[in-house]
């Protein structure tokens, strides 16, 4: 447990919104070439932040981006994965979806604002 509370103590929340904002001004939607984009772009972010990062196979000619943060003296190494697909933006926004904003949190989702 104390691992982990150092690792949230040290996380940059500044710098987690820019890239989660970066990230969201991508159009990824599936099967596109946005979604290749923002795995080629996420793969060269996590390399700059010294990490190991590759491309892995989604399936066909979809990609996702993979970060590894390997231990050191035997310890466990921190793996990155998740999604980077996205919908088409529906009716209903007040904001740019596309905008990347910081200051209203749901609008890191391509959904309307409840």
């Amino acid at each position: 447990v104390t691992d982990a509370l150092d690792i949230a103590r040290n996380i940059d929340e500044a710098t987690c919104l820019d890239i989660l904002s970066d990230m969201v001004r991508h159009k990824s939607y599936s099967e596109t070439p946005g979604e290749r984009a923002l795995a080629d772009h996420l793969v060269m972010v996590m390399r700059d932040m010294s990490l190991e990062a590759e491309l892995g196979v989604v399936e066909g000619e979809r990609m996702n981006a993979i970060g590894r943060w390997r231990g050191s003296g035997g310890s466990k190494s921190l793996l990155f994965n998740g999604h980077i697909d996205t919908n088409p933006v529906s009716e209903g926004w007040t904001v740019d979806p596309w905008g990347g904003c910081h200051e209203v949190l749901p609008c890191f989702f391509l959904a309307p604002p409840i």
